[in-house]
């Protein structure tokens, strides 16, 4: 049965591969959601590039799922703040998550981590992290609460 043998490079050893793939996938599952498809800034590139790839194309195929599915239906850009909590670069990382937890979990997880770099990025200003999330100031309120993150109001 094993007749042909190919041996495939690592992912991490595939350089402008990887953003030809991230591209690909984002289009996918843009296509799906019927999205438009966001685009990758620079320092996004530069972000993808720079991880080491342990799951290899699964890992990336996940990756961009996620960005599809859980970010903003307006956001038109990929930024490298976006990816940060997602391309750790150890497994100890904090932010960094776990292939054991389940669906549910990762998603609470993601999301707290996704609304605190929004509020990050607007450097405390809720009406501004909020736009940038593609909500309402008081449904940003209302999601932190849902999430238990009452207490960074």
């Amino acid at each position: 049965m094993n007749v042909v043998t190919l041996e495939l490079p690592p992912l991490k050893e595939r350089g402008e591969d990887i953003v030809l793939l991230a591209e690909f996938f984002l289009k996918l599952f843009a296509g799906k959601a019927r999205r438009r498809t966001p685009k990758l800034t620079a320092a996004a590139r530069k972000r993808l590039l720079a991880h080491l790839w342990p799951g290899n194309i699964r890992e990336l195929r996940n990756l961009m799922e996620r960005l599809v599915y859980l970010s903003p239906a307006e956001q038109d850009k990929i930024d490298a703040p976006d990816l940060a909590f997602t391309l750790s670069p150890g497994s100890a990382t904090p932010g960094a998550f776990s292939s054991d937890s389940p669906l549910a979990e990762a998603t609470h997880e993601f999301q707290q981590e996704y609304i605190k770099r929004a509020i990050d990025r607007a450097r405390g200003n809720m009406t501004a992290a909020a736009e940038q999330l593609g909500l309402q100031r008081s449904n940003l309120y209302r999601k932190m609460r849902q999430l238990g993150m009452e207490g960074e109001e």
